[in-house]
């Protein structure tokens, strides 16, 4: 059977390969929901671990340290970074292999994939446009160590431009020799790919990734922050976005948040829609370095 994962930052989506339709993957919750995508939490209680729901779960004891947004440590980590949290020192290599392997449990005993235990699952891998070697080699070994077959890396945008020029041949045919631009504002990464359409083919053009994300702008901007630049006739004369923001950041006599260092308190909801509240440790790669 084949599959594709999205591992992202926030959530993690998969889909399947049938019959030349590839429908999302619908995962069953502790408590009997249907939702199409996976948790990539870690829960951490000394030498106790819990992955994807049962870490939501988790988030309700105070005693278990949570960890969202694992794949961020990718982002200048390598094979050597450990991170902190629940007093142990653990391995990423190790975290990421735990989670697949999570996800590879919830997918055959609890989602509507309907594969067998010991069934092969051959797996394209999405992955930033800005990704570099380590995460590629991370990801793909975590998958691996879980017991997927890995056929390949994408690009995340990469992906999606050529679901849509295969979903559209009609429209290919009649733009062809035009582009199209296709961008991922993702949790973690911001990525955008651009491709030429062509019939039969299509060709991709060199992707670029930007180190910011929903999840930074949604963090560092307040809801009550109003960036209101003056304007000008001229376009070179307008502020930038980062002056605004450095200036009204001032007026209201706030510093500017660059890097969580200290445990947040975390607000979200469980899967039956009761708020939780609970300790929960931002990851910033600094015990990898």
């Amino acid at each position: 059977m084949r599959i594709g994962i999205d591992f992202g930052t926030t959530r993690v989506v998969v889909a399947s390969v049938d019959r030349g339709n590839f429908p999302l993957v619908h995962f069953e919750t502790p408590d009997g929901q249907s939702t199409d995508w996976f948790p990539p939490v870690v829960a951490v209680r000394g030498d106790e671990r819990l992955y994807g729901w049962q870490a939501v779960a988790a988030q309700e004891d105070d005693s278990w340290t949570v960890l969202r947004s694992l794949k961020r440590s990718l982002r200048s980590g390598d094979p050597h970074t450990e991170l902190h949290a629940g007093g142990q020192v653990l391995p990423l290599r190790l975290l990421l292999s735990e989670m697949m392997a999570a996800l590879r449990t919830q997918l055959v005993d609890h989602s509507n994939l309907g594969a067998q235990p010991n069934e092969p699952l051959e797996v394209f891998l999405g992955v930033p446009a800005s990704a570099n070697s380590n995460q590629r080699f991370l990801t793909e070994e975590a998958a691996q160590s879980a017991g997927f077959t890995v056929l390949g890396l994408m690009n995340e945008p990469s992906a999606a431009a050529i679901e849509y020029a295969y979903r559209n041949s009609a429209e290919r045919r009649s733009r062809a020799g035009s582009g199209l631009l296709v961008y991922d504002m993702g949790g973690g990464t911001f990525d955008v790919s651009l491709l030429t359409l062509a019939n039969p083919s299509i060709r991709l053009k060199p992707r670029m990734g930007y180190p910011i994300s929903a999840a930074t702008i949604s963090t560092r901007f307040s809801p009550t922050l109003r960036l209101k630049p003056p304007a000008t006739s001229r376009r070179s004369d307008r502020p930038s976005v980062t002056a605004c923001w450095k200036s009204a950041a001032k007026r209201r006599n706030r510093s500017i948040p660059t890097r969580a260092k200290s445990p947040s308190i975390l607000n979200a909801r469980s899967p039956d829609g009761r708020r939780l509240r609970s300790r929960w440790i931002p990851i910033t790669n600094d015990a990898g370095r």
